[in-house]
């Protein structure tokens, strides 16, 4: 028999995971908020995000939108899908990563450090 509360507890959320997550939340607010269109550009994603005013990036933990735009782990910006269309299925991930793996995030929400392999599969759907 298993209480509410068994189990693993839910290990910490990592910087990277954290900006990864809220990238991925605000990519996904343009998106419903454009008639299902990615943003172009970062210009057109960085003038969104600052648009939504200081109280939704203090809830994201930002005070400058363009933070989120660089990983904490290889401090480069990640490569996010801009433009094109939705079939595919990443939003962003490390343009570098660590120790040859890189995380990246769908358009789900759902982030996972892969390896280079895999990310070549990945990101070759990319439009």
């Amino acid at each position: 028999m298993c209480f509410v509360g068994c189990g693993e507890p839910p290990r910490p959320v990592s910087p990277q995971e954290s900006r990864l997550r809220s990238l991925a939340v605000l990519y996904g607010r343009y998106i419903a908020s454009h008639r299902g269109k990615p943003p172009s550009n970062e210009r057109e994603f960085v003038g969104f995000m600052q648009s939504s005013g200081a109280d939704v990036l203090a809830w994201f933990e930002v005070d400058d939108p363009e933070k989120l735009l660089v990983s904490p782990r290889d401090n480069q910006p990640y490569e996010i899908n801009y433009g094109g269309s939705l079939a595919s299925q990443w939003i962003a991930h490390e343009k570098v990563g660590v120790d040859g793996k890189r995380w990246i995030v769908d358009r789900d929400g759902r982030m996972q450090e892969i390896d280079e392999m895999a990310m070549r599969a990945v990101t070759s759907k990319r439009r």
